[in-house]
């Protein structure tokens, strides 16, 4: 197995800006092929940390999996007013299994899987809630992934946040607006 430090700092993530809020970006780190960290100061002089992710797929060695999860924890550490974290975690959390999952929204799409666990134990521990499943929706608005034959859809993007009372709504786009050259939608 290649080794974690030796890859190269790009891949499946990235950021697209604005061009007037370009002067407000205080930083953009590629952290390694899964992790991205956008810094940007507000008009009130907060900040807001976007952190991007494309996270290992199911198949992967549980050691990268938690080697991802350790890196995404430090990169929480780097102070801000308000977080934000959204990407493809590769996770199909299903919806809110029990009361004790406090963060995670009852409204969600996909049959759980393995990386459920380590994503709804990620966001409980950071109280970050995911905003997608927060808000109740008809079901074909929940998928955020769909099989190359069409057959499976999944929901396995996420749009998380520290700070609830920033989002009115978060959706799918179903129209193939931005052309990602994906089989997931935006």
């Amino acid at each position: 197995m290649e080794s974690f430090n030796n890859r190269a700092r790009t891949g499946g993530i990235g950021f697209i800006v604005k061009k007037e809020r370009v002067p407000r970006i205080v930083s953009c780190d590629i952290i390694s092929p899964w992790i991205a960290v956008l810094m940007r100061q507000t008009k009130q002089r907060k900040t807001i940390k976007i952190i991007q992710v494309y996270a290992p797929m199911q198949q992967v060695e549980d050691e990268e999996m938690e080697h991802f999860y350790e890196e995404l924890e430090e990169v929480m550490q780097k102070r801000s007013t308000y977080t934000i974290i959204q990407g493809d975690f590769n996770a199909a959390v299903g919806g809110k299994e029990n009361e004790k999952e406090k963060y995670v929204g009852k409204f969600g799409k996909g049959l759980r899987n393995y990386h459920r666990a380590c994503l709804v134990a990620f966001t409980e521990a950071n109280h970050l809630y995911t905003m997608n499943m927060i808000f109740q929706k008809e079901q074909h608005q929940y998928w955020t992934w769909k099989s190359l034959a069409g057959v499976t859809l999944n929901q396995t993007d996420y749009v998380m946040t520290d700070t609830r009372r920033t989002f009115n709504d978060v959706a799918t786009i179903r129209e193939r607006i931005i052309f990602t050259g994906s089989d997931h939608y935006i």
